[in-house]
């Protein structure tokens, strides 16, 4: 498989039809993956069970329910989804309120962003109560137009008409937009459904077969991590 290169982001080019951009956040803009692999560890963990392989993965592009149904199924646990909701909502809030951090070279991205004539939205798969104090501290509120989650519109990142559902919502058909995002099942979808999609490595992802128009990097520490 060939590897894309790396483009600094300040050197990306869009199509001319391009006139919003969604932005994800985990692993993207916010430096929180790392947040939701201890929690997922720790939540197995008090069932005694350890992190399989693939698992990390299989759940990144997935809504918030949708993750609960997946682990239910995947460990057969005997629990209701709003139990594991609320378990990870305990575990996660103080994280996303008080310290998650932005990626390095986030605020510049977006400046770029800006300065090119973009209307920017971000598009997540974190819940609402999680985004919006994270995004307000960051000071990165003020700069979109809107947060669109999956809990909100109940459908996954990993689903062409999630995509279909957010440019709706900023009065664009997807051919008019584009997406930064590190998962390669939410940029695939996006593709598919016409969006110009750039890959953001993260040092959880860092391959996009097929999936990603343009590759690019907003934290050195990642770009090390993957080589």
């Amino acid at each position: 498989m060939d590897i894309q290169p790396i483009i600094p982001f300040s050197d990306l080019a869009f199509p001319a039809r391009t006139k919003a951009v969604f932005l994800d956040l985990d692993g993207t803009l916010l430096d929180s993956m790392g947040v939701w692999t201890d929690i997922d560890r720790e939540f197995l963990a008090r069932r005694g069970l350890e992190v399989p392989p693939g698992y990390l993965e299989d759940i990144v592009p997935l809504s918030f329910r949708d993750t609960a149904l997946y682990t239910i199924r995947r460990f057969h646990l005997n629990e209701t989804p709003e139990a594991l909701m609320n378990e990870w909502r305990e575990m996660s809030l103080e994280a996303y309120r008080d310290w998650v951090p932005l990626k390095a070279y986030a605020k510049d991205l977006l400046a770029f962003l800006k300065g090119k004539g973009f209307r920017l939205a971000a598009a997540t798969a974190s819940t609402p109560e999680l985004a919006i104090p994270c995004l307000t501290r960051l000071g990165i509120l003020p700069e979109l137009e809107m947060v669109i989650t999956t809990e909100d519109t109940f459908i996954g990142k990993n689903e062409p008409d999630f995509w279909e559902v957010a440019a709706r919502r900023m009065e664009l058909s997807p051919e008019n937009c584009a997406l930064f995002d590190d998962a390669a099942a939410s940029l695939g979808a996006a593709k598919q459904m016409g969006l110009y999609t750039v890959g953001v490595i993260d040092r959880f992802c860092s391959q996009f077969p097929g999936c990603a128009d343009k590759v690019t990097c907003l934290d050195p520490k990642d770009q090390e991590a993957v080589k």
